[in-house]
C-alpha cells in the first residue's frame, strides 16, 4: 500500500477485531473446568440413598411403652403413684372397687370359698357312700362264695353217700328208711347249693350295679366340684383385678384423668409406663418404591431431633453429627397409608447412639438407607430422568442378629 493510500481508521478496525489478551486465560479456565467436570462425572463415586423419617422406639416389644388398662368395670378408690414416679414390678398403681352386682359384697370371695368347700365336702360324702356300698357288696360276694364252697363240699359228700346207698339198695343191703334219709339229705344239698349259687350271682350283679352307680356319682361330683372351683377362680381373679399392679420396672409417664370415686369401664387406660431398658431402635417409614430396594442388613445414617447434624447425601463419610445403624426388619405390609416401616438397630461397630436420657422413645428421627455406589454422572442423569436407584446386587452374607 502506498503512503498516499494510508488510512489511520483502517488500522483502528484491525485492532478492534483482535482477540483480547484476558479472554485467553478465561478460555483456558473454562476448558479446564469442563475437563474436571467430565472427570468428576465419570469417576467420582456417589452413594445412592433412600430417605425416610420416623421416631425412636425399642427393638424388643416388651421394652416399648405399655398401657395399664382396667380389667373390670369398677370405681377408683385410690391412686398410689404419680406421674414421673419410678416403680418396680408388682408395685401397686391403684385400688379399684368392682361395681358388678355379683361381686359388690365386701366378703364375696369368702362366701364363694365357703360355698366351694361345702360343695366339695358334700360330693366327697356322696362318693364315700357309693364306695362303701360297693365295698359292702364285695364283702357279701366273698361271704357268698365261701358259703357256696362249703355247700358244694357238702353236696359232694352227700352225692357220694347217695351213690353208695344206690348200689347197696339195689343189692338189698340197705333199708328203705335209711335210703330215703340219704335221698332227703341229697335233695337238701342240691337245693342249698343252688341257693348259694344264686347268692353269689346276686352279689356279683350288685357289685356291677354299685360300680356303675359309683362311677356316675364320681363323674357328677367331679363336674360339680370343677364348677365350684371355676366360680372360686373367677372370684379370685375379680378380687385380684381390684388391685392394679405394675407388670414391669419403669417410669410412670401418664395417669388417667379419672380421680378417686370415678368409674372406669373394662379396657379403659389407667396409666402408661415406659420400661427401664437400654434397648434402642428407630422405625423409619418409606414409600413402597423405596421399600422395594431396601434389604435387611443395609447400612443407615441417622439424624436425631435436637442433635445438630449435616448430612451430605451421596457422601455419608462427610456427614457431621450423624449416627450409624443397620436395617433389622422390613415390614411385609404397609401401615395403611402406603408406607412401609424399617426397623433400624444401632451399628455396634460404629459410634454409639446417645443414651436414653437424650433420645427418649418417641423422639423424631430421619434416616438415609445406603444403597449402591454409582458414578456421579449416572446419579445426575438418573435423577434428571426420574429413574429409581439401582437395586443392590450384593447383599450381606451374614444376617443381622435379632436379639
Amino acid at each position: 500500500m502506498s503512503k498516499s493510500e494510508y488510512n489511520p481508521l483502517h488500522l483502528q478496525s484491525l485492532e478492534k477485531v483482535k482477540t483480547p489478551k484476558n479472554s485467553v486465560g478465561l478460555m483456558i479456565f473454562l476448558m479446564t473446568l469442563l475437563v474436571i467436570s467430565i472427570v468428576m462425572l465419570l469417576f467420582v463415586p456417589w452413594q445412592q440413598t433412600v430417605s425416610g423419617s420416623g421416631k425412636v422406639t425399642s427393638f424388643n416389644v416388651a421394652a416399648r411403652p405399655q398401657t395399664i388398662q382396667a380389667v373390670i368395670n369398677s370405681r377408683i378408690i385410690k391412686w398410689y403413684v404419680h406421674e414421673g414416679d419410678v416403680i418396680r414390678e408388682g408395685d401397686t398403681i391403684a385400688l379399684v372397687k368392682d361395681i358388678n352386682q355379683n361381686f359388690m359384697a365386701s366378703d364375696f370371695y369368702d362366701q364363694i370359698l365357703s360355698l366351694r368347700n361345702n360343695t366339695v365336702k358334700t360330693q366327697n360324702n356322696l362318693i364315700s357312700q357309693t364306695e362303701q356300698r360297693t365295698n359292702q357288696a364285695r364283702e357279701r360276694l366273698i361271704q357268698a362264695e365261701a358259703t357256696y364252697r362249703n355247700s358244694l363240699e357238702q353236696y359232694i359228700l352227700v352225692m357220694r353217700q347217695k351213690n353208695r346207698d344206690d348200689s347197696l339198695a339195689t343189692k338189698g343191703l340197705k333199708s328203705t328208711r335209711e335210703y330215703e334219709n340219704t335221698m332227703q339229705r341229697y335233695q337238701n344239698a342240691v337245693q342249698d347249693t343252688t341257693l348259694r349259687k344264686r347268692s353269689v350271682l346276686q352279689a356279683q350283679h350288685d357289685i356291677i350295679i354299685f360300680q356303675e352307680d359309683q362311677e356316675r356319682v364320681i363323674n357328677n361330683a367331679n363336674a360339680v366340684i370343677a364348677e365350684a372351683e371355676l366360680r372360686l377362680a373367677n372370684a379370685k381373679q375379680r378380687l385380684d383385678a381390684s388391685v392394679i399392679r405394675s407388670p414391669i420396672n419403669g417410669h410412670v409417664v401418664r395417669i388417667s384423668s379419672a380421680g378417686a370415686g370415678q368409674t372406669v369401664k373394662e379396657g379403659d387406660i389407667l396409666a402408661r409406663i415406659v420400661p427401664d431398658t437400654l434397648d434402642q431402635a428407630v422405625e423409619l417409614f418409606v414409600n413402597s418404591l423405596d421399600a422395594a430396594i431396601c434389604y435387611e442388613g443395609a447400612k443407615v445414617t441417622i439424624q436425631f431431633s435436637g442433635f445438630p447434624a449435616f448430612q451430605f447425601s451421596g457422601l455419608p463419610d462427610l456427614g457431621v453429627g450423624i449416627f450409624r445403624g443397620i436395617v433389622s426388619v422390613i415390614d411385609q405390609v404397609d401401615d395403611g397409608e402406603g408406607r412401609f416401616r424399617l426397623l433400624v438397630i444401632p451399628d455396634q461397630s460404629k459410634t454409639k447412639w446417645p443414651s436414653r436420657q437424650y433420645i427418649r422413645q418417641g423422639t423424631e428421627a430421619s434416616g438415609w438407607v445406603l444403597l449402591t455406589t454409582v458414578p456421579l454422572g449416572y446419579e445426575l442423569w438418573r435423577q434428571f430422568m426420574g429413574f429409581p436407584p439401582l437395586y443392590p446386587v450384593k447383599k450381606p452374607s451374614i444376617g443381622v442378629k435379632k436379639s
